[in-house]
C-alpha cells in the first residue's frame, strides 16, 4: 500500500471537484440539462398520446427559478461532496505509517539495517496498544 501516492489522489480529486465548482461550469451543466429536457421532450411529442406524463413534462420546463434553484443546488452538492472528503481524508497523511506493510519499500537483505523505525515510531504514537519490539521482530520476519 502506497499511503503517499493514495493522498496525492485523493488531493487530486478534491482539486478537481473544487475546479467543477465555478459559476461558468454550474451554468454548463445546467444549460445540458435543459437541452436534454427539450430533445426528450420534442421526441416524446411525436410518440405519445395526451396523458399523464405530459402534465409532469410541462412542469419541468425551465424558468428562471428554476434555473436558479439547479444552480444552487449543483453548489451545494459539490460543497457536501468536498466537505465529506476534506473531513475523511483530512488526517491520512497522518497514516504514513501504513508503509511499514509495503514490503516492496525495503530491501530483503539487511532488514535490521534498513527497517523503518520513524513508521514504527508513527505506529504506536497513533496506536500506543502495539508492543513496538515485538512488532518490528514480526514485521521484520516478513520483510
Amino acid at each position: 500500500m502506497d499511503i503517499n501516492r493514495c493522498n496525492t489522489e485523493v488531493q487530486n480529486c478534491l482539486s478537481s471537484i473544487k475546479q467543477l465548482r465555478i459559476d461558468e461550469t454550474i451554468d454548463k451543466c445546467v444549460n445540458e440539462a435543459e437541452k436534454m429536457l427539450c430533445i426528450k421532450e420534442n421526441s416524446q411529442e411525436n410518440t405519445e398520446s395526451e396523458g399523464d406524463e405530459d402534465a409532469t413534462r410541462n412542469n419541468l420546463k425551465f424558468n428562471d427559478k428554476l434555473l436558479r434553484r439547479l444552480k444552487i443546488l449543483s453548489f451545494e452538492i459539490l460543497d457536501n461532496i468536498i466537505v465529506n472528503m476534506e473531513n475523511r481524508f483530512k488526517e491520512m497523511e497522518k497514516l504514513d505509517f501504513l508503509e511499514l506493510f509495503n514490503n516492496k519499500k525495503f530491501e530483503r537483505s539487511n532488514t535490521s539495517q534498513n527497517f523503518p523505525n520513524h513508521y514504527l515510531k508513527k505506529l504506536t504514537i497513533f496506536y500506543p496498544f502495539f508492543d513496538d519490539l515485538k512488532l518490528k521482530g514480526e514485521l521484520m520476519y516478513i520483510y
